[in-house]
Order: C-alpha cells, then sequence, then structure tokens
C-alpha cells in the first residue's frame, strides 16, 4: 500500500515536471515568434520615409479630397489623407527628414543588427534618393532648356513605380521572405550591407 502510494506520488510529479516542460517550451516559442514579428514589422518602418517623402505627386497633392480622383477612389483618397497627416507629424522640422535618412544610412554598418534590419534600411535609403531624381533632372532640364517639368505631368506614374517597390518588400518582410527583387536597387542594398 505504501509502495503504491509512492509510485502515485512519483508518477504525480513527472507529470507536474512534464507540464511544467511543455508550458516552459510554448512560452519559449511564444517569445520566438514575438521576436520574429517584431523583426518582420520593424524591417517594413524605413519604407515609410521614401513614401511620405515623395507622397506629393501631382496625383496625391495637398487638395486630394478636393480631387476627382478622390471621388473615383474614396478608401485610397482617405489613405493618401492619413500618410499626409503622418508625415506633417513625423516631419514637422526641416531636419528631420535628413535626422531619419542619415539614421538609416548609420544602422548599415551596425553589425549587430540583424541582416534583415540593415537591408531593408539601405533599399529604402536607395529608393529615397532614386525617386528624387526624376524630380531633379526635370527641374534641371527646365532651367537649361524651358521644357515643361516632366515629372509634373509624370508624377503619378513615379509615384506609382515607388508604391509597387514598397509594397512588394513589405510584403515580402511580413511573408518572411527577403524583398531582394527589385532590380538594381536591391542588388546595390546586397552589396552594401554584405561584410
Amino acid at each position: 500500500d505504501l509502495e503504491e502510494l509512492r509510485r502515485t506520488v512519483r508518477y504525480l510529479e513527472l507529470e507536474e515536471r512534464g507540464r511544467a516542460k511543455e508550458q516552459s517550451r510554448s512560452l519559449e516559442t511564444f517569445r520566438a515568434d514575438v521576436a520574429t514579428i517584431s523583426l518582420r514589422v520593424f524591417a517594413c518602418l524605413p519604407y515609410l520615409l521614401p513614401v511620405l517623402t515623395h507622397l506629393d505627386a501631382p496625383a496625391t497633392g495637398e487638395g486630394v479630397m478636393l480631387s476627382t480622383w478622390s471621388e473615383n477612389y474614396p478608401v485610397l483618397a482617405r489613405c493618401v489623407v492619413t500618410l499626409q497627416d503622418l508625415d506633417s507629424f513625423l516631419f514637422q522640422a526641416w531636419w528631420a527628414r535628413v535626422l531619419a535618412f542619415n539614421v538609416m544610412l548609420a544602422s548599415i554598418w551596425a553589425s549587430q543588427l540583424p541582416q534583415l534590419l540593415r537591408f531593408n534600411a539601405l533599399q529604402a535609403a536607395i529608393l529615397y534618393v532614386i525617386f528624387y531624381l526624376p524630380r531633379t533632372t526635370s527641374l534641371l532640364a527646365q532651367s537649361l532648356q524651358n521644357d515643361p517639368d516632366s515629372y509634373f505631368d509624370n508624377g503619378p506614374a513615379v509615384f506609382g513605380a515607388l508604391l509597387f517597390c514598397v509594397v512588394y518588400a513589405v510584403v515580402c518582410n511580413l511573408n518572411g521572405r527577403f524583398p531582394d527583387g527589385i532590380p538594381f536597387v536591391s542588388g546595390v542594398a546586397r552589396e552594401g550591407t554584405r561584410y
């Protein structure tokens, strides 16, 4: 009778240890999942800078809610206005964009950061700079030859291309894939973060 009681106590202790180990494993798994999801979301944040900076393309200018475009696409127009509000909140001072851009560049050399964060920061910085080129080129051509400003004629297409690149990168990041399929930009970002 005493032996049977000991076996029962031993069995209950083993069962309790097993439950404790299983709970510990599930807690560790949960923490790992939260860390992975957080990393993926943080990897998407640098793409806010190029999108917010180039949000003033002609189709999405200040008076977007007064345009016919907003009547045709009310949900998109509301999203644009929300992003414009976010832009005015984040970048109230003229130097805030410069600071954000330099922080992205500095993070590339922080080898303690995960490769995914460094790659996305550099890729977003490259997109930020590249999408200034059409505007700069057209302004230069206009000042030299009195040509019409082609950026403002093609601004929606330029912004659409930027948005396509950003959506691709965000979807890849959130799905756990490396967003290295943007021609030229991803190659430069890959080379820039390799060390």
